[in-house]
């Protein structure tokens, strides 16, 4: 059998082996490399959102006396300070970064003032400011591609007191902020939006004779905010939603739990991802879903031991912490995860000790074999095709 012959040989089953490896899903769980996402001051850190290009988003601490943070963005490791309005002393001034989306402009809030908030975002390092729907503050909590941004923000123009701490959520499109209503009650706030414009939060119910507010999560669509519906009749919040229209959040009621389950919604329905961790159904809550239906988040761990960061993917809920090839010489831990995107990364945190970590997946070992093997016969032959056609070219030319 001629080189030639075996080398298509090669090429062929690579090409068969290669498709296949990528069309099925692996059945080994992924494995994540990790780094620490630097502070800025070298005082506390929290990471927020995260995007496609792993991009990160969040605050440093600046201030540690007066708990002032300022807003960040992580790029290949590196953190850098968003801007912040320009007033009062340089240590009266903060802002957070909440969310920033593929094209790179960040959502978040700032302050303007003593005791004045607004949601903003930040374009190519110039901050924009979104204003309120009425009153005096406002915060964002998201933004998709398209530019759009929700959060929530004081509604009323004269308030009963300067210390009115009412919200509805918003909807900031093409520099309109578009009161979204609430369920009935007081309050709203809206937590994540999709590329389709659907919105999710939480809002209070109207008030039941002897009891608090209910809350309860919301989902937004063309002008109408209505219950999410299918979860226990219970307190919660939705907190993040894909572009498939799954939606994740937290909810009390679950088996009757009075604790917090996290959750994940379809199409009318809800899954108790808290009976599917680890550690069994206990406290827990999803902060985020990628367009792949994997779920980060964080859940108690047993015996009073604090928490940790986990995986729902497939059906399946995972310790972080075990799935996550730490440095040798460190003692990182994962107590939550709040960020995932489409790659599969996903930003965690440690909240006792204020450090912030990115997570890569890594290829399977065979999978990676299998491509570094395969791309290297094909890079060959693609090689010795440019050869032979350069050889026949000269032979012409003689």
């Amino acid at each position: 059998m001629s080189a030639s012959t075996i080398s298509g040989i090669v090429r062929s089953g690579c090409a068969v082996w290669l498709g296949l490896v990528l069309a099925v899903p692996a059945e080994a769980v992924t494995r994540y490399n990790i780094i620490e996402l630097p502070s800025l001051y070298g005082r506390a850190t929290r990471a927020n959102g995260l995007n496609n290009l792993g991009q990160v988003v969040g605050q440093s601490e600046y201030n540690v006396d007066d708990y002032k943070d300022r807003p960040v963005v992580w790029q290949n490791g590196q953190v850098t300070q968003l801007p912040v309005p320009e007033w009062g002393y340089d240590f009266n001034r903060s802002g957070i970064a909440f969310d920033i989306n593929d094209s790179g402009v960040a959502a978040g809030w700032a302050t303007f003032g003593w005791g004045i908030g607004h949601a903003v975002t930040w374009t190519n390092g110039t901050l924009t400011d979104l204003g309120t729907i009425a009153g005096k503050g406002s915060s964002a909590s998201a933004i998709n591609n398209a530019g759009q941004v929700v959060g929530s923000s004081n509604f009323d123009p004269n308030p009963p007191s300067q210390y009115d701490n009412r919200v509805h959520a918003f909807l900031w499109s093409q520099g309109t902020m578009t009161d979204l209503g609430t369920l009935g009650g007081t309050n709203s706030i809206a937590s994540d939006i999709n590329e389709a414009g659907q919105v999710v939060g939480w809002a209070d119910l109207p008030p039941m004779p002897g009891y608090a507010r209910p809350i309860r999560s919301f989902f937004w669509e063309n002008g109408t905010m209505r219950l999410l519906s299918g979860l226990p009749d219970s307190n919660g919040g939705a907190y993040a939603i894909n572009d498939r229209g799954q939606v994740v959040g937290v909810s009390t009621g679950f088996g009757g739990d009075w604790r917090g389950h996290a959750f994940l919604w379809e199409n009318g329905a809800a899954i108790d991802l808290s009976s599917l961790l680890p550690y069994g159904p206990i406290a827990s809550e999803a902060r985020a879903i990628n367009n792949l239906g994997q779920v980060a988040g964080f859940a108690a761990l047993p015996n009073l031991a604090g928490s940790a960061a986990f995986l729902w993917d497939g059906g399946s809920g995972y310790n972080l912490n075990e799935l996550t090839n730490f440095p040798s010489g460190t003692s990182w831990v994962l107590r939550s995860a709040v960020a995932i995107n489409d790659v599969g990364q996903i930003v965690a945190r440690d909240d006792w000790t204020g450090q912030v970590f990115l997570l890569t997946p890594v290829p399977e070992p065979a999978t990676l074999m299998l491509i570094v093997v395969c791309g290297g016969s094909v890079l060959r032959a693609a090689r010795r095709r440019q050869h032979v056609l350069r050889m026949r070219s000269n032979f012409k030319d003689l």
